[in-house]
């Protein structure tokens, strides 16, 4: 009997070495690494006649010794988007400093048949690339390039209905106009693409004051997402 019960506890101590063996199996590793990522940018720049891609330009606009009757010659900013991201609209304003002359201001006319754009924005000035701002105001536009807001994403077409010569005071009065392009019309918003504003003023021939100024900044915010109101 004691043969019988020790040989049951060699089987037994065997079969616990045999169940807690470690069985070796092959392995390998591997790893990705410089997963980066980074931020893109929206760069606007500003170019005219004599500065190009700067933040902040100066003198784009503008004459002196006018008087009435006087029509300047067009005049243009570029804007671009420099960057590597597309932006969805374009918010453009014109403020006025202090001090300047409310009859001169209100004198600075933008007729909307001007044939050589009153005030227009675009990549071009065929009218299937741009904008007549000022028809687009008056309520009279029928080409859908653009589409153009206040600042609060009310839109202002006819704005100034009625208007028989739109003033750069109207244009200030307005405050910020966002300007949101149709498909195809994205240049300036795209990353690595340019559009124009256009102006040609004239002086009406109703100024009498004499000795005026009024110093004009034309504003301007590129923006990312439809939700920036």
């Amino acid at each position: 009997m004691k043969k019988i019960i020790l040989s049951l506890a060699i089987v037994g101590i065997v079969g616990a070495v045999v169940i807690g063996a470690t069985t070796a199996y092959f392995s390998d590793s591997a790893t990705s690494s410089d997963n980066t990522f980074t931020v893109g940018t929206l760069d606007l720049k500003l170019s005219d006649d004599n500065e190009t891609d700067q933040d902040g330009i100066t003198a784009s606009f503008g004459g002196t010794n006018l008087k009435p009757g006087d029509v300047l010659l067009q005049q243009s900013i570029i804007v671009k988007n420099v960057g590597s991201i597309d932006a969805h609209h374009l918010d453009f304003q014109i403020t006025l400093d202090p001090g300047y002359d409310p009859a001169l201001a209100d004198a600075i006319i933008f007729p909307a048949s001007d044939p050589q754009n009153g005030m227009r924005f675009g990549f071009s000035t065929d009218e299937g690339d741009s904008i007549n701002i000022l028809t687009y105001l008056l309520g009279t536009y029928d080409d859908r390039d653009y589409d153009i807001y206040r600042g609060n994403g009310v839109s202002i077409w006819g704005a100034l209905a009625g208007d028989p010569e739109i003033s750069l005071a109207d244009i200030v009065a307005l405050g910020k106009i966002r300007i949101v392009p149709k498909p195809g019309n994205e240049q300036g918003l795209i990353a690595g693409t340019a559009a124009m504003l256009w102006i040609h003023p004239q002086i009406d021939t109703d100024l009498t004051a004499q000795g005026g100024t009024a110093t004009a900044n034309f504003n301007w915010t590129l923006e990312q997402n439809e939700s920036q109101f």
